[in-house]
């Protein structure tokens, strides 16, 4: 594969993973739900104090080991690629204070 055609692959990825981010953001800041990952990862981030953006790191951590096991040979680069250019920079442009994503202690939060 040539150096242009493998740049604008990581081009095109990083693209729409950012896009697909910038809608999981906006659908969980207008509070119209999201994906079933999505949503799972917002019970775990009720239940267990953290920040939205933590439950979907300990997610996908915990995907990735379970890759590891069964599957490696469909890691690639993608597989890295979707934490950080997805759904956290979205978020955090959107709401500033991230409090706004993360329920008060001992609160069920506004999901």
């Amino acid at each position: 594969m040539k150096l242009r055609d493998l740049a604008l692959r990581i081009l095109m990825m990083i693209s729409g993973l950012s896009l697909i981010g910038l809608g999981i953001a906006m659908f969980v800041k207008a509070g119209l739900g999201a994906d079933p990952i999505t949503v799972l990862c917002q019970g775990i981030s009720i239940t267990a104090n953290i920040s939205l953006g933590r439950a979907l790191q300990l997610n996908g951590l915990a995907l990735f080991v379970v890759l590891l096991i069964i599957g490696r040979e469909y890691i690639g680069l993608g597989t890295f690629a979707g934490g950080p250019s997805s759904l956290e920079p979205w978020l955090m442009c959107l709401a500033p204070q991230c409090a706004a994503l993360q329920p008060p202690l001992g609160s069920r939060g506004p999901y």
